[in-house]
């Protein structure tokens, strides 16, 4: 449809279709028994409290986005093609193949009561920022499949090397890696890195100066500042990460002066 805007307590016992032309909102709330199926391509928002223990459907090419005060209690099935951004609470959550979860704003984190499965060949997009990142909080267990893809949509700004992000915490445990990262570009040389502890996924902010060396002596100390860099802290992280901000001439002259290599080969 295209209504903006829809009101109003749906008792649903069967099953209730969104199928969005243009962007719009759901305010009211949805109880019963029964499936919520979302389609079409104008992305749709739930702001209120929806209690319906039925499962909800996220078809392909359409977008589910749970609003900071909104919730679904029933579980999630994101197809091929479909997202679900959120910054509420949502139900037991299944990726398939081709299907993307994005929390989608950065500092206000998506809570899975449930457990988590990321199907091979589905993505995980997280927004990071300087100061704070995307997040998803796991109440039961998160497995992540073989072939998953990280997409990282970097923000500007300067970012401290040494720093760290958690993305998904699941306190029954998490398991699986993703295989595949993706990044959008920065104006700085780094790379984020990932970290997996029995319930985290943590990202580091690495530098990444080795591929920007122009002699022997600069690949060396490159690779020795970027192999240590992901756990820099205090005067070490500061220096590392004024050297990520250097343009290729001011870069190269710094790591020649850390070689002591003043004619480099």
């Amino acid at each position: 449809g295209t209504t903006n805007n829809v009101v109003g307590s749906i008792v649903n016992d069967g099953m209730v279709q969104f199928n969005q032309i243009n962007a719009g909102t759901f305010g009211g709330t949805i109880s019963g028994r029964g499936n919520v199926q979302i389609n079409g391509v104008g992305p749709i928002t739930f702001a209120g409290n929806n209690t319906y223990t039925g499962g909800t459907t996220v078809m392909s090419g359409s977008t589910l986005i749970i609003g900071p005060s909104g919730s679904i209690a029933g579980a999630i099935l994101i197809d091929n093609g479909g997202t679900l951004m959120s910054e509420g609470a949502v139900g037991a959550t299944t990726v398939a193949a081709g299907g993307t979860i994005y929390p989608g704003t950065v500092g206000a984190p998506m809570t899975i009561n449930g457990n988590f499965v990321q199907n091979t060949g589905s993505a995980f997009t997280a927004e990071i920022a300087p100061s704070a990142s995307d997040k998803i909080i796991v109440t039961g267990t998160a497995t992540v499949a073989s072939g998953t893809t990280l997409n990282l949509v970097v923000d500007p700004g300067t970012y401290t090397v040494g720093s760290r992000y958690v993305i998904l915490t699941a306190a029954g445990g998490l398991t699986g890696t993703y295989l595949n990262q993706t990044a959008t570009s920065t104006s700085q040389n780094i790379v984020f890195a990932q970290h997996y502890s029995a319930n985290d996924l943590q990202l580091s902010v690495d530098s990444n100066l080795a591929p920007h060396a122009q002699s022997a002596n600069q690949a060396a100390v490159a690779t020795a500042i970027d192999r240590a860099s992901g756990s820099s802290t205090g005067d070490f992280s500061t220096v590392i990460t004024g050297l990520t901000t250097l343009g290729a001439g001011p870069l190269s002259d710094a790591l020649n002066q850390l070689s002591g290599d003043i004619y480099p080969s």
